[in-house]
C-alpha cells in the first residue's frame, strides 16, 4: 500500500496525462459543438438523478409526515428541468433551503413507554 503522498501524486499523474490527451484530442473541435454535444446528455443525467432523488425525499415526506420535503423534491425537481433555460439557476437554491428547513422541522417518533411490570428477584422470592 503507497503512502497517501505517493497516492495523491499518482492520482495528479493519471488525472494529467489525460487531460493531456482528451485536450489533444479535442483540439480541433470548436467549444460550440463541444458544448452542444457534451452538455444535452449530462442535462439529461441530472434530471434522472434528480427524480430518483426526488422519489427518495417523497418516501421521506411519508414516513416522517413532514410535507416540506415533497415540496421541496418537486421545486428541485423543476428546477432541474429548466436549468436549461436558466430559470432553474434561482428554483434550485430555494428548494435547498426548503429541504434544510424540512430537515430541520422533523420531529422524532418516541415509541410510547413501556408498562414496568418486571419484578425483582428478591420480591419474588420472599412471596407469602
Amino acid at each position: 500500500m503507497l503512502p497517501l503522498s505517493l497516492r495523491e501524486a499518482e492520482q495528479a499523474i493519471i488525472t494529467a496525462f489525460t487531460g493531456f490527451i482528451l485536450s489533444k484530442f479535442l483540439a480541433g473541435i470548436p467549444l460550440s459543438a463541444l458544448v452542444i454535444s457534451v452538455a444535452p446528455p449530462i442535462w439529461v443525467l441530472t434530471v434522472i438523478a434528480t427524480y430518483l432523488f426526488k422519489c427518495s425525499l417523497d418516501l421521506l415526506g411519508e414516513h416522517s409526515e413532514e410535507k416540506l420535503f415533497k415540496t421541496a423534491a418537486l421545486l428541485l425537481f423543476i428546477g432541474v428541468i429548466f436549468l436549461i433555460v436558466s430559470v432553474g439557476v434561482f428554483v434550485v437554491p430555494i428548494a435547498y433551503i426548503l429541504l434544510a428547513i424540512a430537515f430541520f422541522k422533523v420531529k422524532p417518533k418516541v415509541p410510547p413507554p413501556e408498562v414496568a411490570t418486571t419484578t425483582s428477584s428478591f420480591s419474588s422470592a420472599w412471596k407469602l
